[in-house]
Order: structure tokens, then C-alpha cells, then sequence
């Protein structure tokens, strides 16, 4: 299953560089249908992370959090 997840995670990270990528025109303009995708696709990433992935993460480890949790969460 964590294999799954992980490759599922990957995925979605070059997805989300491919349209950041777009999102950025060469003259460092912005192209509005690749940002909105890039951000909607984010927004939605970040949610599954902070919603699913880290609370059953630290669930896995005893209800002590990933390390890198903090970083990732806003102040």
C-alpha cells in the first residue's frame, strides 16, 4: 500500500511541475489556464497531505509527528 501512495504522491508532484512550468512564460509572464491548474492541483495536493497523509502518519508512529510536519504546516 505504501507503495501505492508513494508513487500516486510522485505522480502528482510532476504534474504539478509540468504545470508550474506552463504557468511560467518565458519572458516570466503568466499563461491563466496552466496557473489555474497548477494551483488548483496545489491546493488539492496540500490537502491530501495535511488531511490524510500526515495524521496517519504520526497515527503509524505512536502519535508522534513526522519531523518535517511542522515545516510543512503554517505557523
Amino acid at each position: 500500500m505504501a507503495g501505492l501512495i508513494h508513487s500516486y504522491l510522485a505522480n502528482d508532484h510532476r504534474h504539478l511541475e509540468d504545470a508550474l512550468q506552463r504557468a511560467v512564460t518565458p519572458g516570466g509572464g503568466i499563461e491563466p489556464q496552466a496557473y489555474s491548474e497548477f494551483r488548483g492541483g496545489l491546493l488539492r495536493h496540500i490537502g491530501m497531505e495535511e488531511k490524510i497523509l500526515l495524521p496517519e502518519a504520526q497515527t503509524v508512529r505512536g502519535g508522534k509527528p513526522l519531523a518535517i510536519a511542522a515545516k510543512l504546516r503554517p505557523l
